[in-house]
């Protein structure tokens, strides 16, 4: 078993020999580390007020299926002033929370449509 030292160095993970060749790179939030294998794909999405059309984010989204979060590390570029609104007509489109003690955009279904 091979340990790796977290952010705080007072906590470590015990990871068998063989994964730990696949461990790259190391994302660190607060006390959790979050580690991606290489070889996963994103897309980058476009992110648009359904109401005006006006675009919100371009953000990189992992695997398929229709967008529910968006993880604040994942946005490209944000569109908005942070608010969580939209720019033009004002119409709320996401909620702040926590996903796997990450900080994410909740999507509120049905406020946005999704391009690319």
């Amino acid at each position: 078993m091979q340990s790796l030292p977290m952010s705080t160095g007072r906590v470590e993970i015990q990871i068998p020999g063989h994964f730990s060749q696949l461990l790259w790179p190391e994302h660190t939030y607060g006390l959790l580390s979050i580690v991606m294998t290489p070889g996963r794909r994103t897309r980058t999405i476009r992110i648009y007020c359904a109401d005006c059309g006006c675009l919100l984010y371009k953000y990189q989204k992992g695997g398929p299926g229709r967008l529910v979060k968006c993880f604040k590390d994942r946005i490209v570029k944000d569109f908005t002033a942070g608010d969580l609104r939209c720019p033009d007509c004002g119409q709320e489109f996401a909620r702040e929370t926590m996903v796997y003690r990450r900080p994410a955009n909740k999507i509120i279904q049905g406020k946005v449509t999704v391009r690319g």
